[in-house]
């Protein structure tokens, strides 16, 4: 583990200097992602998560040019360093690889050759089929398959909800709004913030229960608060003067939609998919030629596979860690 100088905006780890990410390296990463030729199926590839993520005390988020690709790095409270995500920018698989060897080779030396802790946390199928692509890869790399499998929804399927594959869904949530006339969703505004605060306090000591552990308290707080600089949408479903649901989504840089923070109290049986359904087709409206939604893996735990595969996934994508040779 070598020794760390911390600047205002920048550190140096070892003889390389990395810059912290912040709000203002928005537009780049932007650029670099657009650029770049490998596929953007993966939940984490959006610039609202990494620099969510950046605000917690657990880890920073840093990022350093390496030959002219944007490399995404994690340094954890530990002193661990690897990489978050592939390198974005123009490049062939060959010369992806490369700087993605160079900039895993760094963090294998800063790491006292711990080949453990020298990975590239989360790619998918069709990241992993772009680097294969490459006959280096097998020399270089090795890697580990994942719980949980990404899904992604098909947009104008979800808006239409037609067809008999969709008749339990569509009839649910038919129910839902028949016994719950009620409540009603719309845009978040600024002095729902308090309101989202207890929403997820009482989520997290209800729903969030089953499970292990919930780390996303920091991330939904900054989201909230910058979600106009973050390009992010966020609809609230109300009961009379009480928020009991919120969902969120935002662009991807391949012209897209991911959906990020989901939150239902109990008692709302069927709110869940409304919710999803009533961001699906905001999203059209503002974009029709649309496609993808991408809500993430499901961990592999049986409720969340469940739940996500009820509103039948287009793309259902494995999910890797890569290591050292």
């Amino acid at each position: 583990m070598g020794k760390i100088q911390i600047h205002s905006d920048s550190l140096i780890l070892l003889d390389w200097t990395f810059y912290k990410i912040r709000l203002k390296d928005q537009a780049m990463y932007t650029k670099y992602m657009q650029n770049s030729l490998f596929p953007l199926q993966n939940f984490y590839y959006n610039f609202a998560f990494l620099w969510s993520c950046s605000q917690s005390s657990k880890e920073k988020i840093i990022w350093k040019i390496v030959d002219n690709l944007l490399v995404t790095f994690v340094l954890t409270r530990r002193k661990r360093l690897y990489l978050r995500c592939l390198p974005f920018g123009t490049a062939t698989p060959d010369q992806l690889l490369e700087v993605l060897y160079k900039s895993m080779r760094f963090c294998f030396e800063y790491n006292g050759h711990s080949r453990a802790n020298t990975i590239v946390k989360v790619i998918t199928s069709p990241e992993l089929e772009f680097l294969q692509s490459s006959s280096k890869f097998s020399s270089y790399f090795m890697t580990k398959t994942l719980k949980g499998i990404e899904r992604i929804y098909s947009l104008p399927k979800l808006c239409s909800l037609a067809g008999g594959e969709y008749a339990n869904l569509r009839n649910h949530i038919n129910r839902f709004y028949r016994k719950n006339s009620q409540i009603t969703i719309r845009p978040y505004i600024t002095k729902d913030y308090k309101k989202l605060l207890r929403l997820k306090e009482e989520w997290n000591s209800t729903r969030g229960e089953k499970y292990h552990s919930i780390t996303d308290d920091i991330r939904y707080r900054v989201v909230l608060r910058y979600h106009t600089l973050l390009h992010h949408t966020i609809f609230v479903a109300e009961a009379g003067d009480k928020i009991v649901g919120m969902a969120t989504s935002g662009l991807t840089p391949d012209h897209q939609s991911w959906g990020y923070f989901l939150k239902v109290l109990d008692g709302y049986n069927g709110l869940s998919e409304a919710l999803i359904i009533h961001v699906a087709k905001e999203l059209i409206k503002r974009n029709p030629n649309m496609q993808l939604m991408n809500v993430g893996h499901d961990s592999g735990i049986k409720g969340l596979i469940n739940f996500k595969t009820k509103f039948h996934p287009v793309l259902n994508l494995e999910r890797y860690r890569i290591y050292l040779q």
